[in-house]
């Protein structure tokens, strides 16, 4: 994606959920080379401070959105897909109904999606 893009920043938006486990993630390391990461908390969560702390050295790399709080995550939604439910009405349960639009229309949550591209652009 970037030697496509040279000069651009890549931001990656995540839940609070994904960010307490983001060390786990295969390369985290090298996504925080050329990602920011915006964290988007959850109605659920709160972020402690010892989290941003495990990477001292990385701080800069991580934002915190001050939005409102939601009650759905990024893997709620992408359960409801992967249990075939394919279309933007049975989305809009759980998301707003543009949003579910997008996803359905984009198909984020199928074989090719953000995720698998920024792992094409690490390996």
């Amino acid at each position: 994606m970037q030697a496509g893009n040279p000069g651009c920043q890549l931001y990656l938006f995540i839940g609070a959920d994904q960010f307490a486990a983001f060390r786990q993630w295969h390369k985290w390391k090298e996504i925080l080379e050329i990602a920011i990461i915006c964290i988007a908390d959850r109605a659920q969560s709160t972020l402690a401070q010892t989290l941003f702390d495990a990477y001292a050295p990385h701080n800069h790399r991580f934002f915190t959105l001050k939005l409102p709080l939601m009650p759905v995550s990024a893997t709620q939604v992408h359960r409801l897909m992967a249990s075939g439910a394919d279309t933007a009405e049975e989305v809009a349960k759980l998301v707003p109904e543009p949003v579910a639009r997008y996803i359905s229309l984009h198909q984020l949550y199928g074989p090719v999606n953000f995720f698998t591209l920024l792992k094409q652009s690490i390996a």
